[in-house]
């Protein structure tokens, strides 16, 4: 196929839409998620941690977009799964929560190896988007260079926001001029 390009899982990338996996306990916030993310993305919703796990280990999305505070299983224990599976490791994921957590706690988070960033919810849908895009990008080098990718995500836990902004900027800036 002409202007298409073999992905690492055998479809055509440049074909479809990236897969989005959306993982949250309000109804509302996935509807309004579905219908923001629909036009770029093929997007599939999880109303909890269990069926976000599952769907994850059966979509193998491009990212997740998980939220942290949910009953029965949080987000933080879906996080710990998915870093105990080989087939879900380097899935970037957006952790999208409501609750605001001290810089000591989003440290933490943010130093998993699946987390790309921490973002809350009253972030303006346009950079929600941006920053997306960003994680789908640094998850397709992940695929691609898994050691250089680990090195920036380690180095990244130290850096300032601005420095993690403009790495991450970068990084797709180069992914771009390598295709």
């Amino acid at each position: 196929m002409e202007g298409a390009t073999m992905g690492s899982r055998g479809d055509y990338e440049d074909l479809k839409k990236p897969v989005v996996l959306v993982v949250d306990d309000s109804l509302e916030f996935l509807e309004l998620a579905r219908a923001v993310l629909a036009p770029q993305y093929e997007v599939h919703l999880a109303i909890d941690g269990d069926e976000g796990m599952y769907k994850a280990q059966l979509l193998k999305p491009d990212a997740v977009i998980l939220d942290m505070m949910m009953p029965r299983i949080s987000g933080e224990q879906v996080l710990e799964h998915m870093q105990g599976l080989a087939e879900l490791h380097g899935m970037p994921v957006l952790i999208l929560t409501a609750r605001h957590y001290r810089p000591s706690e989003r440290h933490m988070l943010e130093s998993k190896s699946n987390v790309c960033r921490y973002l809350e919810k009253t972030i303006p849908m346009p950079e929600l988007l941006a920053e997306l895009e960003k994680t789908i990008a640094l998850g397709r080098l992940y695929r691609d260079t898994p050691d250089l990718v680990d090195w920036v995500r380690h180095a990244q836990v130290a850096a300032t926001p601005a420095i993690l902004h403009s790495a991450g900027n970068a990084l797709v800036r180069q992914k771009s001029r390598e295709h």
